[in-house]
C-alpha cells in the first residue's frame, strides 16, 4: 500500500511534498541578526527553538492537566457513564482530546520537517522511530510527563551517545574487526529495547516516574 502511494504520482503527488523547507525566521531580521540565515548555518539555533517548544509544551499540558477539561478527560478515561451521568459531554471531551493532542503532534511535526528541510521522504519516521516512541512512553510511565521526559532522555541518550561509544570500544578493542553487524552494539539495540521493555511491564509497570493516580490503580491492593 505504501509502495502504491509513493508511485501514483498523478494521483497522490509521490514523494515530491515540500522541498525544501525554508528555515524558521527565513525572511525575518531581528536586530543584525537574519534568522534565516542563522537557524541554515548553526544548528544551535534549531535545538533552543526545540527546547523552547518543549518547555512551553509542558507548561501547558501540566496547566491543562489540572484545569476542568483535563478533570473531565480523567473522568471519561475511567468511566464514561459516570461522567456523563454528571453532566460531562463525552463526545465533547473526546473530540478536544483529539484535536489537542493532533495540535502537539503538528507541532513536532513541523519542527521535524524544518530539521530535515523536507516532507518529501515518508521514511523520515519509520517503524523503529514509532516503536522508540512507545519505548519511550511505557519506559518512563503513562499519563506522566515526567515520565515520558525521563524515558526520551534515556533512548535517546542511548541511541545517539551509548551506541556509538559501544561500536568504537568495540572496534578498537579489535572485537569486530571484519565489521559484522552480529558483533557490533548498534546491530542489537532494537533487541535491547525489547528486552528492557518487557522487564519494565513486568517489574514495574507503572514506569520509572509514574503518575500519582496510575501508581495508585497499580498498586492499591498492596499492603
Amino acid at each position: 500500500m505504501k509502495v502504491t502511494l509513493r508511485n501514483l504520482e498523478q494521483i497522490t503527488g509521490g514523494m515530491k511534498g515540500l522541498n525544501p523547507v525554508p528555515p524558521p525566521g527565513a525572511g525575518v531580521t531581528l536586530g543584525w541578526i537574519d534568522l534565516g540565515r542563522a537557524f541554515a548555518i548553526d544548528p544551535r539555533w534549531f535545538y533552543y527553538l526545540a527546547l523552547g517548544t518543549l518547555a512551553a509544551v509542558v507548561v501547558a499540558m501540566r496547566r491543562l492537566e489540572r484545569s476542568r477539561l483535563g478533570r473531565a478527560w480523567v473522568a471519561v478515561r475511567e468511566d464514561e457513564l459516570a461522567a456523563a451521568s454528571m453532566g460531562v459531554s463525552a463526545t465533547r471531551v473526546k473530540l478536544s482530546a483529539f484535536a489537542l493532542s493532533s495540535a502537539v503532534a503538528g507541532l513536532a511535526g513541523c519542527l521535524y520537517a524544518g530539521s530535515l528541510s523536507t516532507t518529501a521522504d515518508p521514511n523520515a519516521y519509520d517503524f523503529n522511530r514509532s516503536i522508540m516512541v512507545l519505548c519511550a512512553v511505557i519506559l518512563g510511565g503513562l499519563g506522566s510527563i515526567p515520565g515520558t521526559l525521563l524515558g526520551v532522555a534515556i533512548l535517546v541518550g542511548f541511541d545517539t551517545v551509548l551506541a556509538p561509544w559501544a561500536d568504537a570500544w568495540i572496534q578498537e578493542m579489535q572485537i569486530n574487526p571484519s565489521g559484522s553487524s552480529l558483533l557490533s552494539f548498534s546491530g542489537w539495540r532494537l533487541a535491547v529495547f525489547g528486552v528492557a521493555l518487557v522487564l519494565v511491564m513486568r517489574y514495574r509497570p507503572e514506569g520509572l516516574v509514574p503518575a500519582r493516580r496510575q501508581a495508585a490503580e497499580l498498586h492499591g491492593g498492596q499492603p
